[in-house]
């Protein structure tokens, strides 16, 4: 019996790390803005981060989306944020759902 090969795996595209673009920039900026604002230990809707760059850049939300989550990953990565779905810390590149963002205590600070 002759095995086929497994076909390749297609990456997600808000598993693709975007360049650091401005975009990008308006995205961590209104993150961060959003979290400072509401005080230590609270969370964002993902969904609500969308909607306020979509009004900063006049854009439809839902297409930020995948972009937000790329950011969203890579200040995770960075050791900025957390995402949960309830009290629940998960990995957003697999969570489905709706998902929150929180900043980690002591979190670094941001590089320019």
């Amino acid at each position: 019996m002759i095995r086929r090969a497994d076909p390749p795996r297609q990456i997600p595209v808000f598993m693709v790390q975007l360049p650091d673009d401005e975009l990008s920039d308006t995205i961590r900026a209104c993150v961060l803005q959003m979290l400072g604002a509401r005080g230590t230990g609270t969370t964002i809707d993902i969904h609500d981060a969308a909607r306020s760059v979509a009004l900063r850049i006049g854009c439809d939300w839902r297409d930020l989306m995948r972009p937000l989550r790329t950011v969203a990953t890579t200040m995770i990565e960075a050791g900025i944020l957390d995402a949960t779905q309830g009290e629940a810390a998960v990995d957003i590149r697999h969570a489905r759902g709706p998902v929150r963002l929180r900043l980690r205590e002591a979190a670094p600070a941001w590089p320019d």
